[in-house]
């Protein structure tokens, strides 16, 4: 597909997500390879891209788990007081291991215990 080609179906794509959407109060930006789609109203919501070469869509938003408290940072008067995130949990998410595959020192990784 040459450049003249490229432009042609970007406009195209950008013209029928218009018509689809047209009323929904979403916005559409165009980016580099793909067209974004967001709430302006709610962002949290994330974005859809649609590519111009395939018109394929998809979904990117951020997602949240809640880990709790750190090792000395649990409240005293909470009485459903959730369990305190480790090292291990920390470094599994991020690391993508598992708390067996976590070295045992973890001071060495910058985790100190807190008194």
């Amino acid at each position: 597909m040459n450049e003249v080609e490229k432009l042609r179906a970007r406009n195209a794509l950008r013209q029928k997500v218009q018509a689809l959407l047209r009323g929904s109060g979403l916005e559409i930006r165009e980016l580099a390879h793909a067209l974004a789609i967001f709430n302006p109203r709610d962002p949290d919501r994330g974005r859809i891209h649609v590519t111009y070469a395939s018109g394929e869509a998809s979904w990117k938003r951020v997602s949240w788990e809640y880990l709790g408290p750190l090792p000395g940072y649990e409240p005293d008067d909470d009485p459903d007081r959730e369990p305190s995130v480790d090292a291990a949990k920390i470094i599994a998410a991020l690391a993508g291991r598992t708390p067996s595959d976590q070295p045992r020192d973890h001071t060495r990784l910058g985790f100190t215990p807190l008194t």
